[in-house]
């Protein structure tokens, strides 16, 4: 291999790795702890409408920034919310009753964590399928799946701001999380959040 092209290739992964890695800081910064979230929806009785939503949370015991954008535009929640963490063990394959631990967490909200091998594509309506026959009351066929989808902005100091540039580039360029996690399109919402590297 050209030493040209080892050194793009070397400076596009290292450039992908550490501007994950500052999206990540910069929205573990931005989440809500889950009670603080609940608790504040009880007291002031926000309107549930019919239906599951799906938010794909990464982040332990906090609300996902994507869950907080959506209400902060539209002031409603489903009935039924899902805070969905998609877990990559270190084993090949997980075995199908490991695959879904799931936490009532009260007023309609769910944590569901699904576990999948290294070997696997993870398939999150079959896991979501095997979270209902585990007890959570989701409503397969009025589900909704929520994504955030980041914009990156060459503005702050996390990167250099041509590092900030190309991995805004390969963000916009990526495979649709959609597409990994077997969902159909139709059942998505995206919403775009602006994120300053």
């Amino acid at each position: 291999m050209p030493l040209v092209l080892a050194v793009a290739l070397y400076l596009i992964m290292t450039t992908w790795r550490d501007g994950r890695a500052c999206l990540a800081r910069g929205m573990a910064a931005r989440i809500l702890p889950r009670q603080v979230f609940i608790d504040d929806l009880k007291e002031h009785k926000t309107p549930r409408v019919a239906g599951t939503a799906v938010f794909m949370a990464s982040f332990g015991d906090g609300i996902p920034p994507t869950l907080l954008h959506h209400f902060k535009h539209n002031k409603m929640l489903h009935r039924t919310v899902i805070l969905l963490h998609v877990r990559n063990e270190n084993l090949p394959y997980v075995p199908p009753q490991q695959r879904i631990s799931a936490v009532h967490l009260g007023s309609g909200f769910h944590a569901v964590t699904a576990r999948f091998g290294y070997m696997e594509t993870p398939n999150v309506p079959r896991a979501l399928r095997q979270a209902k026959s585990a007890g959570v009351p989701v409503e397969l066929a009025d589900i909704s799946y929520y994504f955030g989808r980041e914009t990156v902005l060459a503005r702050g100091t996390a990167m250099p701001r041509w590092r900030a540039r190309l991995f805004g580039l390969i963000v916009r360029n990526a495979r649709s999380a959609v597409a990994y996690f077997r969902i159909a399109p139709e059942r998505v919402v995206e919403l775009g959040m602006p994120v300053e590297l």
